[in-house]
């Protein structure tokens, strides 16, 4: 079911598809920073100025998402590559898994061995300060907030491995 040896790509093909894959990632998350939630916070910390602003915002998804695509998620792919699991399920599945794993260890600490934790001491989002923090420790909102933001992160993941999947894999024609 999860196996599919009739799938065949080119390193051509696999190339181009990573990039398509971080270039989608990039407009998504930078279009979600321009133009979402957090679009005072950039604006202000940018000071006005558009032409930065629109480069400092795709410029950071651009090197988080191509440095998590080919340094985590290449040699990831060449395993199950190479053992026969090529469907667009396993796609979907192992790029949601990364993506989540990632985000969610990183921020809680599991990776790095300390948190991360604000820098400022009054968060823009939280004025009185971070909810997220009791003391030196994530409080219960702060490890549901860190589960939520890597699902979401997560689905951005799997539609990510879904678009390499169908840029880079095509069944060879009939003999």
């Amino acid at each position: 079911m999860f196996r599919d040896y009739t799938l065949q790509t080119t390193k051509g093909r696999a190339l181009f598809a990573l990039l398509g894959g971080v270039i989608f990632a990039t407009i998504v998350v930078g279009t979600k920073l321009l133009f979402g939630n957090y679009m005072d916070f950039w604006i202000s910390e940018l000071e006005l100025n558009t032409f930065y602003t629109v480069v400092y915002t795709f410029s950071a998804p651009l090197i988080v998402w191509g440095v998590g695509v080919f340094f985590i998620g290449v040699p990831f792919w060449l395993v199950l590559h190479k053992k026969g699991f090529r469907t667009w399920m396993i796609a979907l599945l192992s790029g949601f898994l990364l993506s989540f794993l990632v985000v969610f260890l990183v921020n809680t600490g599991f990776l790095t061995g300390n948190q991360i934790q604000p820098t400022y001491k009054e968060d823009v989002r939280f004025v009185g300060g971070d909810p997220r923090w009791d003391g030196q420790i994530l409080s219960t909102f702060g490890w549901w907030f860190y589960l939520k933001f890597a699902a979401r992160v997560g689905l951005l993941g799997s539609v990510v491995a879904l678009t390499i999947w169908r840029i880079a894999y095509r069944r060879p024609p009939p003999c």
